[in-house]
């Protein structure tokens, strides 16, 4: 069985508080570096990403680690392969 955890950090609104919008482009920043070296790590678009389990925990850690005090995530985990289906053609 292949687990993989999809991870989601919430972009906070810039007009409400700067401080933190400016830490969320910066964790976004080393998200993508860090998703070049590792293969478990797939990034799927702004600050989501799908973490393979496959081997160990040490994906999910290293990317928990980079995720600034005080913004907000969410995670949904997978017991099952995802399969990707191929985008539909408008009608």
């Amino acid at each position: 069985m292949t687990y993989s955890i999809l991870l989601v950090v919430q972009m906070p609104d810039k007009s409400e508080n700067a401080e933190y919008y400016a830490r969320w482009g910066e964790f976004v920043k080393n998200l993508r570096n860090h998703t070049k070296s590792n293969k478990d790590i797939q990034m799927l678009g702004g600050s989501a990403v799908l973490i393979s389990l496959q081997n160990d925990l040490q994906a999910l850690c290293s990317v928990v680690e980079l995720i600034p005090e005080g913004l907000d995530y969410k995670y949904a985990i997978f017991d099952e392969e995802i399969e990707w289906l191929p985008k539909s053609k408008k009608v």
